[in-house]
């Protein structure tokens, strides 16, 4: 049921009386008009007389030719219907003491009665019944002024059967200077709802919750007539701020101006966000644009469109461009200040239809090619074109408008009825619509009559590219769907023999060569086509690694016993070159044969004591390809000789025990001299170790009194051995004494 804001409909109701006063009678239309009359039955207690501001309209069903019945002051009223029909009859009070509608078969008033026909004379009483107040107040934010920033309504909603209907409007200028309103003419025990709408958009418009403020109508909280302490308290509103840009060329200034660009925005997230309910916002000249009234926190996708259609519309993405795509579209918090729209030029498909050798083309029948979005578009937005467009004689086709941001089929219809749809420029058109490729507006489209085998994208090799890493060859794109690849390894652009799997171990015969791959595509009804990587860079030769050992043995104090192992990560097993060998001021140079196996035992003049010796190796040959010159060093230090000590397990006590010490410095002397100390429990002996011992003395020890002795012999080099031999110490063995 339609209801009719109480202060308007007071206004609608004078407008019309005195319309009917300024036009006269009007002639009767038919034979027999009648006249409703009688009284109205105002409530005990009150005067008729006060009765002034009430009155009667009789209306017919059709048209706006009403005819007002003023209120006499002793409640009688008479109105005469120039023309029959069903008419209706209904009360009014401007003043808003009795509560206004239409006059039921017994005489009431109501607004959601089912009011009473009259289309013959008529006496009827009319029982008007007292209108409730329900009142409130508005606390504005600080610093707004309704006569500066705009004016705001105070809308009410009356429930009616299964629905809420507007029941009046309280304008902004009916309040008390401190907020505080009342809100007359309404149906006493009946539920109301309250909505603020601030027009300037500076606060939130919403509704009455109760203890807060809310958003949505659901939300919100009745009040039942009569009724109090209803307070709007609402909050300032957010906004989202943004700016326009056009394409080079194009005059968006002129345009804003216009009114040729418009945004808007519409909540979200909804599927299908519906712009003919929109809440535009103004574009100044410059672009920029402002959202205001928003929620904190609301989430909305903002659109931009050209009544012209001078430019694309849609839906702003997160790259700024305009989609119609709900899922692509970028929400929007309300707070936001970057909403920057980079507004297109429509676009268009545009290419060549290959027509069969086969096919006669008719003017009047030609073939036609169609844009099919590949989503459902936004409603109010929809606006890229899905017609047809004919094909001329050489094939070529345009279409018209094509939203630059949306993935399209494209439909291919002969004139015989059959359909295809574009696959790509290199592969036949598909009957089957969901095996269609997608494809945004370009203007180099094909339809071709066969398969053509063409590569998409090069085929590739990764891997690292040393001796003995695997490369692996990624098999590049092609036009045929799932091609069947094969692989041939390249060496410096030369076939690689046996190299035919789609991963290749590098091998030492890779060594300085630059690497590729050729694969080749095919696949039934295609051509075999093959396309080559680019090459790798040069294989680099293979590190050679030295190990330099100095060896005990052959180490004397006139030379130097060394043992070199070249290492070569498995790409030569007998490398051959030169090895130059360094120690203090000598230096010597052997030759690395197959047969030494990448090992060479020599000897060098030993000229330092201590120090470095370096080893350098150069290779030669065959493997002067593969392998790359590498160094090595080694110390040479002082030799720990071997101590060994030999004891009897036990004496008598009282009795000497006989210790045997040797001296083991290896190659270095047979006759190492010095001191050897030997420690038994807490006492000490020592004695000299002279060349004539040739490294062995025997030391007899004093009388041992009885226990048990841990004997250990520790060997100080002379001052000539000093240079060559570390001080020494035998491990410990045990004495007992009983």
């Amino acid at each position: 049921m339609t209801s009719f804001p109480r202060i308007t409909r007071y206004v609608i109701a004078l407008v019309s009386a005195a319309c009917l006063l300024i036009m006269g009678a009007l002639p009767a239309q038919a034979a027999t008009p009648f006249t409703v009359q009688g009284k109205v039955s105002f409530p005990e207690g009150y005067d008729p007389a006060d009765a002034v501001h009430t009155y009667l309209l009789l209306m017919p069903p059709t048209g706006n030719k009403w005819i007002r019945a003023s209120v006499a002051s002793d409640g009688r009223f008479s109105a005469t219907a120039p023309d029959a029909g069903n008419y209706t009859l209904r009360f009014y009070d401007s003043s808003q003491t009795f509560f206004d509608g239409v006059v039921t078969a017994d005489g009431s008033v109501s607004d959601d009665g089912a009011a009473r026909v009259f289309s013959s004379d008529t006496t009827i009483t009319v029982t008007p019944r007292l209108s409730a107040v329900i009142s409130g107040r508005i606390i504005l934010p600080d610093g707004y002024d309704p006569e500066r920033d705009g004016s705001f309504d105070i809308v009410s909603y009356v429930q009616r059967t299964t629905s809420w209907v507007g029941a009046g409007v309280l304008p902004w200028h009916l309040l008390e200077d401190d907020g505080t309103f009342e809100y007359r003419g309404l149906e006493p025990g009946t539920a109301y709802r309250f909505e603020l709408r601030d027009y300037s958009k500076t606060f939130l418009s919403g509704y009455y919750g109760g203890d807060s403020y809310v958003e949505n109508f659901e939300d919100s909280v009745s009040v039942v007539a009569p009724g109090s302490g209803v307070v709007f308290t609402p909050p300032v509103a957010s906004t989202i701020t943004g700016r326009l840009t056009a394409p080079a060329g194009t005059d968006l200034a002129q345009l804003i101006a216009d009114e040729d660009v418009q945004v808007s925005q519409s909540p979200a997230p909804d599927e299908y966000p519906e712009f003919r309910h929109h809440r535009r916002a103004e574009v100044a000249t410059d672009g920029t644009f402002t959202f205001r009234g928003l929620w904190p926190g609301s989430k909305v996708y903002v659109a931009a469109w050209s009544g012209s259609e001078a430019l694309e519309r849609g839906m702003v993405d997160a790259a700024g461009a305009l989609t119609l795509d709900t899922t692509r579209a970028r929400t929007v918090t309300s707070g936001a200040t970057d909403v920057n729209i980079s507004m297109r030029v429509p676009s268009q498909f545009s290419g060549t239809v290959e027509l069969p050798e086969s096919f006669r083309y008719d003017p009047e029948e030609p073939p036609t090619v169609r844009p099919v979005p590949s989503k459902d578009e936004v409603y109010s937005l929809q606006w890229s074109s899905r017609k047809a467009v004919p094909v001329g004689p050489d094939g070529s086709f345009t279409t018209e408008r094509a939203h630059s941001q949306t993935d399209f089929r494209l439909e291919l219809t002969w004139p015989d009825g059959s359909v295809v749809y574009w696959t790509s420029n290199d592969t036949k058109p598909t009957a089957d619509a969901d095996a269609a490729s997608l494809v945004r507006p370009v203007t180099a489209i094909v339809f071709p009559t066969h398969n053509r085998q063409v590569n998409r994208s090069v085929p590739r090799v990764t891997g690292e590219v040393r001796f003995g890493s695997t490369l692996r060859a990624e098999g590049g794109t092609w036009s045929a769907p799932s091609p069947k690849l094969g692989y041939q390894w390249l060496r410096d652009g030369k076939p690689v023999a046996g190299a035919t799997s789609a991963s290749y171990p590098i091998t030492a015969a890779d060594v300085g060569s630059r690497l590729s791959v050729t694969v080749t595509a095919s696949a039934p009804d295609f051509t075999t086509v093959s396309a080559t990587s680019a090459p790798t860079v040069v294989v680099p030769k293979v590190p050679t690694t030295i190990a330099v050992k100095v060896l005990k043995k052959g180490t004397s104090r006139k030379r130097v016993a060394l043992r070199v192992h070249l290492g070569t990560a498995g790409a030569e097993t007998a490398p051959t070159g030169t090895l130059r060998v360094r120690y203090g001021k000598k230096t010597r140079t052997v030759k690395v044969l197959a047969k030494h196996r990448g090992t060479r035992t020599l000897t060098l003049t030993r000229t330092k004591t201590t120090g470095t010796v370096s080893a350098t190796f150069t290779p030669t040959g065959g493997s002067a390809r593969h392998l790359a010159a590498a160094t090595g060093a080694a110390k040479v230090v002082k030799v720990a000789p071997k101590v060994t000590i030999k004891a009897p397990k036990k004496v008598a006590k009282g009795k000497r025990a006989r210790i045997t010490v040797r001296v083991n410095a290896h190659d270095l002397t047979s006759r190492p001299t010095g001191k050897v100390r030997i420690t038994y429990g807490k006492k000490t002996r020592t004695v000299a170790l002279k060349a004539k011992h040739r490294g062995k003395i025997t030391v007899t020890l004093p009388r041992l009194s009885k226990g048990t002795y841990k004997v250990r012999a520790r060997y100080s080099p002379s001052k000539t051995w000093k240079k060559y031999l570390k001080v020494k110490s035998s491990t410990r063995v045990t004495l007992r004494a009983r």
